[in-house]
């Protein structure tokens, strides 16, 4: 016997509430109940575990409207020739939207409505478009050039780890007269050391279509996930009283 602990009929310790109205322990071994409970326990805790862990995913209706600020024309290592860079425009869920290409295999049409999934990664790539969207969002399309030259940054980070479109696996080939845009992003992305990453940079991904970057979240708020402890919270209590009814229904 456990010192400290008074033991009652029943197999419990004072102060301690019976799971069931069954004793825990039959000669020396846990009773049959006992084991399907704890059983049944690990399996909610395991599938609540499961919740938890998984990223939220959200999905909404992007409706793009054209880009923020004009746009210019390069040739590009990934993507090929003739690729239009600059910001996009339009609304999520008639929320107005500003949004970054992230994506140089798919497409889409301005005009149509797409939906889209709505996801925040957590990786060194998104932390240097954060410390991207921290060094020069407010100017990112001030002018046709500015748009430009951020989205080439943008492209740059994620397709390439080094700090300039000159080179690398991803690579300006021709700028078709548009060197200010080269020359701009290149100082960008030189510059990001010098900057936190203070934005959040949501993903919006469609598997037909372009995939985009946001910075915050698309409909200007994100609509609240259920809690891990809520969900944890909710399962043991259905378990609890799954187990005391079963017992009630043995008893009768």
């Amino acid at each position: 016997m456990s010192a400290g602990l008074a033991w009652v009929e029943g197999g419990f310790p004072i102060g301690i509430p019976a799971i069931t109205n069954h004793t825990w322990l039959r000669n020396g071994v846990p009773t049959m109940k006992v084991k399907r409970f704890l059983r049944s326990l690990l399996l909610a805790a395991a599938a609540s575990a499961a919740l938890c862990l998984a990223p939220a995913t959200q999905a909404g209706t992007l409706l793009p409207t054209g880009y923020a600020n004009g746009s210019q024309t390069f040739d590009l290592s990934i993507g090929g020739a003739n690729i239009n860079a600059g910001a996009f425009v339009g609304t999520f869920d008639s929320v107005p939207l500003t949004f970054w290409c992230a994506e140089l295999t798919q497409f889409f049409s301005f005009g149509n409505s797409y939906i889209y999934a709505v996801s925040l990664p957590s990786s060194a790539i998104y932390t240097r478009l954060g410390q991207l969207f921290t060094e020069a969002n407010a100017v990112a399309t001030s002018t046709t050039t500015n748009s430009a030259a951020f989205q080439l940054a943008v492209w740059n980070i994620l397709f390439d780890v080094d700090s300039t479109v000159n080179g690398g696996s991803f690579t300006v080939t021709n700028n078709h007269g548009n060197g200010a845009a080269v020359t701009q992003a290149n100082a960008w992305l030189a510059g990001l050391g010098s900057y936190a990453d203070n934005y959040d940079v949501f993903l919006l991904s469609n598997d037909s279509h372009q995939d985009f970057i946001t910075p915050g979240h698309p409909r200007g708020f994100l609509v609240p996930e259920p809690t891990p402890l809520l969900l944890i919270g909710a399962a043991l209590v259905a378990m609890m009283f799954a187990t005391r009814r079963r017992g009630g229904k043995a008893q009768a």
